[in-house]
């Protein structure tokens, strides 16, 4: 029941971080929900066996590539902020302020993966 209840509050918090892209089905925010919410469902699934044999190798395995994938999405975001020159010139209701660049950024975390987040 408590997982029931966890997914919820959490769908309810991505629904209204992506209020503005679902109401805009096709564009890229719009698919983003959904991607949103199959990392949820993840996280509701397997937070119960998380904490079982931590020192395993393949739980440790599990954390460095979770740690990993959430430095990408830091780097990422920080790299966009910083070099994309974002415009408000870009009236896309789906995207965040971050994501309305001017500038293609291909250095930094994007010289080696294009959609690092």
């Amino acid at each position: 029941m408590n997982d029931l209840i966890f997914f919820l509050a959490g769908t309810a918090v991505v629904i209204w971080l992506s209020r503005k892209a679902l109401r805009k089905p096709g564009s890229h925010g719009f698919y983003r929900f959904f991607a949103w919410e199959a990392i949820l469902g993840l996280i509701v699934l397997n937070h119960g066996v998380w904490g079982d044999d931590p020192y395993s190798p393949h739980q440790f395995t599990s954390w460095m590539l979770m740690l990993l994938s959430i430095f990408l999405v830091f780097e990422g975001t920080r790299t966009l902020r910083r070099d994309g020159a974002a415009s408000a010139q870009r009236d896309d209701g789906s995207f965040y302020e971050f994501e309305k660049t001017t500038q293609v950024v291909s250095h930094g975390i994007f010289s080696y993966i294009r959609h690092p987040m």
